[in-house]
């Protein structure tokens, strides 16, 4: 899908661009809460807001993130779209409906797809910005330091001089057909090149897709496709966080026809999606 490609060739620009001084930043007076459910996720933000000098509060649902924006003062929010319990469209329109001197915090949006129709869902629902996941700390910094700076609420921000972060560039085809191979070394570059914390959110990534398979096996059993839709998205979040591309591309496809209500298909693409992490796992114990 557009959205599977837009995923790789935005892990070729990164590992093609050279790389911002993360340490030029001065984001340190930031406050930030992180509203995010799937752990491989929080640990790859939580490891990027910690080389920004920024340490954060974490919500693991949208209902948990409106209560602690009401009860804190936050400067800026971390608001994934899809959580258990309350979505991050939801948790933003109550934020902005409670009408007190925490209504008007900064919400940036995260999502694996930035099309239109979302990014018109976010700012409509009140979401000041939308970024892509997984989330490149290049990116993540510069959106932070230019939202700090309009709405002044950290005077000390500030951030290098960033020649075109986002310009374009063509993968090159030979390294989107070995796309099935990981690679650990982009892998560790998401996490700033922490072995320790990369070996540790793929072991628990990988636990949690072991559990996550049987969920969505069940699920299929009992035609149950919200629960199928939303496993996968968790794993094609997940797959994405530790640049295992192939695998979140066979959980976008789950996903995709879960959504789509095409039940027909999706034993066989549950099996495809356990070909892919069997192949991954195996790379990892490599």
């Amino acid at each position: 899908s557009v959205c599977d490609l837009q995923q790789v060739e935005a892990l070729e620009k990164e590992k093609n661009k050279s790389e911002v001084e993360i340490s030029d930043y001065k984001l340190s007076g930031l406050k930030v809460l992180l509203a995010e459910d799937y752990q491989t996720s929080q640990n790859l933000i939580t490891s990027q807001l910690k080389r920004l000098s920024i340490d954060c509060d974490l919500a693991n649902n949208g209902r948990q993130a409106v209560e602690l924006a009401l009860a804190n003062n936050y400067d800026i929010i971390l608001m994934d779209l899809q959580m258990p319990e309350m979505d991050g469209i939801t948790a933003t329109k109550q934020i902005r409906n409670s009408h007190g001197d925490k209504a008007d915090v900064v919400i940036i949006a995260m999502t694996a797809c930035v099309d239109p129709e979302v990014k018109r869902k976010c700012l409509e629902a009140g979401m000041n910005d939308i970024i892509a996941k997984p989330l490149r700390i290049c990116n993540l910094a510069n959106m932070l330091d230019n939202w700090a700076k309009k709405t002044s609420i950290c005077p000390t921000c500030s951030a290098p001089s960033v020649q075109n972060p986002s310009s374009e560039m063509t993968p090159d085809i030979a390294e989107l057909e070995n796309a099935g191979q990981w690679d650990r070394k982009m892998a560790a570059e998401l996490f700033g090149n922490n072995e320790v914390m990369l070996d540790i959110t793929v072991k628990n990534f990988i636990a949690d897709v072991n559990r996550q398979v049987g969920v969505i096996q069940d699920a299929i059993d009992t035609n149950n496709l919200e629960i199928v839709r939303a496993e996968a998205h968790k794993i094609r979040g997940g797959a994405s966080c530790v640049a295992a591309e192939s695998l979140a591309a066979r959980a976008a496809e789950l996903e995709r026809l879960a959504q789509a209500k095409v039940a027909d298909d999706l034993k066989a693409r549950l099996s495809d999606l356990e070909y892919e992490f069997n192949r991954f796992t195996d790379q990892v114990k490599r």
